[in-house]
């Protein structure tokens, strides 16, 4: 059940000796059972703190981090324009600015191993984007906070596809139920509504 990026997470917390195996392994175990990541089962079970998770990512990524308290940036409205609401929440990822010298989007992002994600990103940002690692919580508080408290109505998204990243109880995306995977196909979907916030 465990993806590329999710055993890569496995090797590294064993390597640094951040967790032992069998608290991975109980990780591993809770994981099946509900079809969450690893990173965020490792949270829902506080065997890791999400400072810790989100250095132990963007170390082995060599990548920046992304502000702790992501919800509190200001974020514009070209930047929130760039990236659909939907595919927000079913990537995991999040446009908190735009670079002033090089006109680049800057996107926070909880796995940067989903080659999914990234190349959804560069699709829609002609590659002029930067990832920075986000820890899934703070991206999801960060989505609510910039997405849900201004909700317009993204009319020109005919299809919503399922929550794909998040993958636990309490997130849904838009005008969907939650799934831990992204269905092969997708279906019509009505207008997207807000999740209900939690």
């Amino acid at each position: 059940l465990l993806t590329e990026s999710g055993s890569e997470l496995f090797r590294w917390l064993l390597e640094e000796k951040m967790l032992s195996k069998n608290q991975l392994e109980d990780a591993i175990q809770r994981q099946k059972e509900t079809g969450a990541p690893l990173g965020m089962t490792l949270l829902e079970l506080e065997l890791i703190g999400e400072v810790a998770l989100v250095d132990v990512v963007a170390r082995h990524h060599n990548l920046p981090t992304a502000p702790e308290r992501l919800y509190r940036q200001q974020v514009s409205l070209k930047a929130l324009s760039s990236i659909p609401q939907d595919l927000c929440w079913q990537y995991g990822v999040f446009p908190f600015g735009v670079d002033r010298e090089s006109a680049r989007l800057k996107v926070a992002v909880v796995d940067p191993g989903d080659t999914e994600a990234l190349e959804n990103l560069q699709a829609l940002t002609a590659g002029a984007f930067d990832l920075y690692v986000a820890g899934p919580k703070a991206l999801e508080k960060a989505i609510r906070k910039h997405y849900l408290d201004a909700w317009v109505e993204d009319s020109h998204r005919q299809h919503v596809k399922g929550l794909r990243f998040f993958g636990y109880e309490g997130i849904t995306n838009p005008g969907t139920e939650a799934s831990p995977r992204m269905p092969e196909s997708t279906t019509p979907a009505g207008p997207a509504r807000p999740p209900v916030p939690t």
